[in-house]
C-alpha cells in the first residue's frame, strides 16, 4: 500500500517460495531463547507475529497453540467456567500454557514418527560449529571446518553436486571508520575466500579441505540516539500491518512511536490484537480507523494526529508506506539533527529517482521515502487540514495532499534530502544495493523491485545497523555488499569501476524512448555505468538466508544459482563479535 535500537529479541517473519525470486529456497523463521533464526520452515507455515507471551521466553512456534488455547478458552468463558476477577484470570492463564505445552508435546511426538526429517528443522537450523562470539581466540579448527552438505543442499535445494567456500568474519566498530559512500571502499590485503570445494548433496556430514583463518573487518560503530524525538505514522490494513511488523521492529527504536490508520472496515478485534501484539514486542504502537474513508485522506490527516498526541520530546512526525524501511535509526536521527532545524517549520523529503514521475505528478515529498515534519510545521497542517482536504481531488495522493497543503498554508521550502530513496526503479536493485550509498530510507523492496528487507538484518545484531550493506573489496576481485551480495569481477574489469559510479541495472517505470534511460536518473543518482554482464564481466551470489545462532554468532548463506546443467555456488560468511 502506497500513501504517497536492535534488540536481541529481533524476530523475522516468513517469505514463502511464491513471493521469492528463487523459486527453490522456501524460506521460514524460528525462535529460541531469544535469538533469531531464518530455518527452512517446510510445510509448516511459521508466525509472522508472536503473542505477548513470545515476549516472557515462549517462542514464536506457540501461537498456532496460543489460538487453540484462546478458542477453548473463550468457550469455557461462554459457559461460564471463568470469570473476570484477578485470580480466576491466574488460573485462565495456567489452564492455557497447560493446554498450549499438552498440545506441543503431541504434535511434535506425531510429527518425530511421521515426519521425521520435518520434525529435525523445526528442532535444528543450519547445523554449524559451536563457539563463544565473545572467545573468538579458542575457535576450534576441526569444528570450523565442519560441513554437513546434505542439509545445506535441503535448506536451499542445491543441486546434486555444488561448489561451496566458508569463511568465518571477526567483527569489530570503531568511531574512526566512517559511514560510506558512492566514491569510498575499504580495501582488504587478502583474499575473501579459500578455494572452492565441490560437494555433494548426499554426503554425510565432512571435512572441508579448504579452510582459511577468521578475517577480522571493521564497520563503523552505531551511536545511540534518542528515539523519543521521532514520531511516525502509516495509514494500512491490518493484513500488510501484520506482514510488515518484523521490518518495523528493527527500525522502529526505543523510545519512537508509531500511529497506524486503519480502514474504516477493518475488524477492530484484529485492531486491538495487533496493537497489543506489537506493543508486547517492545513498540510503541497506537492503531486507530482513520477519520476519513478514503484511505489516502487519511495518510494526511496521520499530521494533525500525530501533532495531537506528541510527547514534549517530539521533535519530528513522519508520514510513510507500510513497506517504508530505516536501514539504520541512528543515521536518521543524526542526519536529521545535523542538517535541519526542527525548531522551525520545516519539512524534508525526496522527489522520485525517475523524473518522468516528477514530470506527471509534480514538485512533491514522496511519500514512499518518508515525509518529515517538524512540530512547528505540524502545527500548522493541524490547522488547515480540513480545508487542505476539502481542497483535494479525489485522485490525489496522501503525498500530493501533503505537499500542496504545506506549501499553499506555510514558507517552508521543501528540503530534498539526498539520502531518502523512493526506489521509484523497476527490475534488478544491484546497483542500487551495491553503490555504496547509506540510505536514510528505503522503498519498493517488495514491489516495483525484490530485495526481501528481513533476512538482510541478522547481521547487524553482530556489527550493528552502520554496517549493513557497508563494502569491503578483497584481493580475490571480490567485493561484500554486507548482507546484500557478494560479486566477483572478471580480470578483464578494472576494479575501480565499483567506484566510478552507480551500475544501472534496474528498468524504467514506463517505457520511453531509449535516449530518457539514464538523464531520468541522473537528477537523484548522478554519474551511471552500464550493467555488467552476467558470467561475462561479473559473477553475483545475491543472500538467500542468514540466521542468528543460539550461541549469537550469525550465519549469511550467499549463493550463485547454475544455468542448466551448471553446478550452484554457495559462499557462506559466519559473523563473530570481536573482543
Amino acid at each position: 500500500m502506497s500513501g504517497g535500537s536492535y534488540r536481541s529479541h529481533y524476530r523475522v517473519a516468513s517469505i514463502s517460495a511464491a513471493e521469492s525470486n528463487n523459486p527453490r529456497a522456501e524460506q521460514g523463521i524460528r525462535r529460541r531463547s531469544s535469538s533469531l533464526y531464518w530455518t527452512q520452515a517446510g510445510n509448516f507455515e511459521m508466525p509472522a507475529i508472536k503473542l505477548g507471551d513470545e515476549a516472557n521466553g515462549n517462542g514464536g512456534i506457540l501461537r498456532p497453540w496460543s489460538q487453540f488455547a484462546d478458542k477453548a478458552l473463550s468457550k469455557w468463558s461462554e459457559a461460564e467456567i471463568f470469570s473476570s476477577d484477578d485470580g480466576n484470570s491466574r488460573r485462565r492463564v495456567l489452564v492455557k500454557r497447560t493446554l498450549i505445552g499438552t498440545s506441543i508435546i503431541a504434535v511434535i511426538g506425531l510429527l518425530a514418527l511421521l515426519f521425521p526429517h520435518h520434525a529435525r528443522h523445526i528442532q535444528n537450523a543450519l547445523p554449524l560449529p559451536s563457539w563463544s562470539s565473545h572467545n573468538h581466540p579458542t575457535l576450534d579448527t576441526q569444528q570450523l571446518c565442519s560441513l554437513d552438505a546434505a542439509h545445506l543442499a535441503q535448506n536451499f535445494s542445491l543441486t546434486p553436486s555444488y561448489e561451496f567456500a566458508r569463511r568465518v568474519i571477526l567483527s569489530t566498530n570503531s568511531k574512526t571508520v566512517q559511514t560510506q559512500s558512492v566514491e569510498s571502499m575499504n580495501q582488504m590485503d587478502e583474499a575473501l575466500f579459500p578455494e572452492w570445494q565441490t560437494v555433494y548433496s548426499d554426503m554425510e556430514p565432512m571435512h572441508l579441505s579448504h579452510c582459511a583463518e577468521p578475517l577480522t573487518l571493521v564497520a563503523p560503530e552505531t551511536p545511540e540516539v534518542d528515539g523519543r524525538v521521532m514520531f511516525f505514522g502509516m495509514s494500512t490494513n491490518m493484513a500488510r500491518l501484520r506482514e510488515a511488523t518484523p521490518r518495523i521492529q528493527y527500525w522502529l527504536h526505543a523510545g519512537a512511536k508509531l500511529l497506524v490508520y486503519a480502514p474504516v472496515d477493518e475488524d477492530q478485534k484484529e485492531m486491538h490484537d495487533v496493537e497489543r501484539q506489537m506493543r508486547a514486542q517492545g513498540m510503541d504502537v497506537t492503531i486507530e480507523i482513520g477519520p476519513d474513508p478514503n484511505w489516502v485522506r487519511s495518510y494526511f490527516l496521520l499530521i494533525r494526529r500525530m501533532y495531537e498526541l506528541r510527547s514534549p520530546h517530539t521533535q519530528w512526525v513522519v508520514t510513510m508506506d507500510d513497506d517504508t524501511v530505516f536501514p539504520s535509526f541512528s543515521r536518521m536521527v543524526n542526519r536529521l539533527t545535523d542538517r535541519y532545524d526542527a525548531n522551525q517549520p520545516t519539512w524534508v523529503g525526496t522527489l522520485s529517482e525517475d523524473f518522468s514521475q516528477v514530470m506527471n505528478i509534480g514538485w512533491m515529498a514522496f511519500g514512499g521515502a518518508g515525509i518529515f515534519v517538524s512540530t512547528p510545521l505540524a502545527a500548522i497542517v493541524a490547522v488547515h487540514a480540513d480545508e487542505c482536504i476539502a481542497a483535494a481531488d479525489d485522485y490525489d495522493g496522501g503525498d500530493f495532499i501533503t505537499s500542496t497543503c504545506i506549501m499553499k498554508n506555510s514558507h517552508a521550502k521543501l528540503n530534498l534530502d539526498p539520502d531518502l530513496f523512493q526506489m521509484d526503479v523497476r527490475g534488478n536493485p544491484q546497483g542500487l544495493m551495491e553503490s555504496g550509498f547509506a540510505p536514510t530510507s528505503l522503498h519498493h523492496l517488495y514491489s516495483w523491485l525484490w530485495a526481501p528487507f528481513e533476512p538482510m538484518l541478522p547481521v547487524t545484531s553482530i556489527c550493528g545497523q552502520e554496517c549493513l550493506m557497508y563494502r569491503w573489496q578483497f584481493t580475490d576481485r571480490m567485493m561484500l555488499s554486507n548482507g546484500f551480495s557478494i560479486v566477483r569481477l572478471k580480470e578483464h574489469i578494472d576494479l575501480g569501476i565499483w567506484q566510478s559510479g552507480l551500475e544501472k541495472t534496474w528498468n524504467l517505470i514506463t517505457d520511453g524512448p531509449a535516449y530518457r534511460e539514464n538523464r531520468v536518473f541522473e537528477h537523484k543518482l548522478s554519474r551511471l555505468r552500464p550493467d555488467l554482464q552476467e558470467d561475462v564481466d561479473k559473477e553475483s551470489y545475491r543472500l538467500e538466508n542468514s540466521y542468528i545462532q543460539e550461541d549469537g554468532s550469525v550465519q549469511q548463506i550467499y549463493i550463485k544459482r547454475g544455468s542448466e546443467g551448471m553446478n550452484d555456488r554457495v559462499l557462506e560468511l559466519i559473523w563473530v563479535g570481536a573482543e
